[in-house]
């Protein structure tokens, strides 16, 4: 059944950027300006009724593995929420090889090869755990940070969930929100993130569901929404994100050069 979704993903959706990967792909013709490495991290929220679920995962992978199978040297990793950032772990992640053969064929034949590739170890392998009872979304986007981007031409956080973040000291469900300010104050000097830790990282929240609350423990209310996303956006832009969008379905991508590229061209 896993083999058949891995397909039907790649239906639907039809490191380091060093000089190793760069000389290699120029070779053959396939690094020009679109064809740059891109690393996208994607971030699953599986807490109860987040939105994160085997489904969303893995159309947001197909989307990100569409993106990224004709830049060789792009890398793709899968990271799952745990209750705190000790327990938020990486599940897996693929890197799209440069291809040997160049002409138009080849190279979509290559592509072809490298979304089936990257379905099967980053969607097939997936096991859900229990739900966490938490959703420390803040505290996980700071543990993705301090893991790192490379240099690439293009960095990406995909974060498929609710983008409600529910922690001690951070209840975007039902508590009382903090003026945005007091939110980056509290973040910084807690040490989650930093002024440069997303520094031109695009940020995008999918599959945000605006349905109840787990087990209905308070009404949806569209201007907290608005208030919360406004939250999320004044917070990791102030972390250096280039920009912070939410989407009810799969990512969209558009270009976000990333600073290190920046600095070593």
């Amino acid at each position: 059944m896993r083999t058949t979704l891995s397909m039907a993903l790649v239906l639907a959706a039809s490191t380091n950027c060093g000089d190793p990967v760069r000389d290699a792909c120029e070779r053959i013709a396939a690094c020009d300006a679109r064809g740059l490495p891109i690393h996208t991290a994607v971030l699953c929220d599986h807490s109860r009724a987040s939105g994160c679920t085997r489904e969303t995962l893995g159309a947001t992978i197909a989307s990100v593995a569409h993106r990224s199978a004709g830049h060789p040297g792009s890398r793709i990793d899968v990271w799952f929420l745990g209750r705190d950032a000790g327990a938020t772990r990486l599940h897996s992640s693929y890197s799209v090889r440069i291809p040997d053969r160049q002409g138009p064929r080849a190279l979509r034949e290559h592509e072809a090869a490298e979304m089936t590739a990257a379905l099967a170890v980053l969607v097939d392998s997936v096991e859900f755990g229990p739900p966490p009872d938490r959703s420390p979304i803040i505290d996980a986007i700071g543990k993705l940070s301090l893991a790192g981007f490379d240099e690439v031409a293009e960095a990406h956080l995909v974060v498929v969930g609710d983008a409600l973040a529910y922690s001690p000291g951070h209840d975007f469900e039902c508590g009382r929100l903090p003026d945005e300010q007091t939110l980056i104050q509290s973040v910084f000097e807690g040490g989650a993130l930093a002024p440069e830790s997303l520094s031109g990282v695009a940020v995008q929240f999918v599959y945000v569901d605006l349905g109840a609350i787990d087990r209905d423990r308070c009404l949806v209310d569209l201007g907290r929404t608005r208030i919360v996303r406004k939250l999320w956006t004044t917070l990791l832009s102030g972390a250096g994100a280039s920009s912070v969008s939410y989407s009810a379905g799969p990512p969209v991508f558009t270009a976000s050069r990333h600073k290190g590229m920046e600095d070593r061209r």
